[in-house]
């Protein structure tokens, strides 16, 4: 057999779909949809964890010798954490349909840890930096929330 021919036929006819099979299509989507959305909620300390390790990043310029080093270490480490804690709990990851929702949010998040690294460097005042650190970890944990009932908002809405 020839590879033109195994090409054509690996070829699949389309078949008409009737208006009513679209309709019953698109309403078992927006189903799993909302389903998904009540499944979804994410755990209580991930938005707190989170924030935690991006404080620790701001502080970790207020650190002594070889401190911050392990400060971003140790962040990074839990942000890992985190992530594979609440896949495992849920059972979800974020899709490629639905990561277009984060970007607001994770814009949101580097404006706050670049805003808070920009205090810590200009200032070069402990306390400054770890007031920084602080208001980082307070705004993430509620854009975090925010986000998170964005997202469920989103899945639970007729239009996509």
């Amino acid at each position: 057999m020839s590879m033109v021919s195994v090409m054509e036929s690996s070829r699949q006819i389309p078949v008409p779909v009737s208006p009513a099979d679209a309709r019953t299509s698109l309403a078992s989507l927006q189903d799993a949809n909302r389903a998904l959305a009540d499944h979804l909620p994410t755990p209580w300390w991930y938005h707190p964890g989170t924030g935690l390790a991006e404080a620790l990043i701001v502080s970790a310029l207020a650190l002594p010798g070889a401190w911050p080093v392990a400060a971003v270490v140790v962040a990074l480490a839990l942000v890992a954490v985190l992530v594979a804690a609440w896949r495992h709990r849920s059972g979800v990851g974020m899709s490629s349909r639905y990561s277009a929702l984060a970007w607001p949010w994770l814009v949101a998040l580097a404006v706050m840890l670049l805003a808070g690294l920009a205090v810590a460097i200009l200032v070069e005042n402990a306390m400054a930096t770890y007031v920084a650190a602080g208001a980082v970890l307070v705004l993430t944990t509620v854009l975090g929330r925010l986000g998170d009932n964005a997202l469920r908002r989103r899945l639970r809405a007729r239009e996509h």
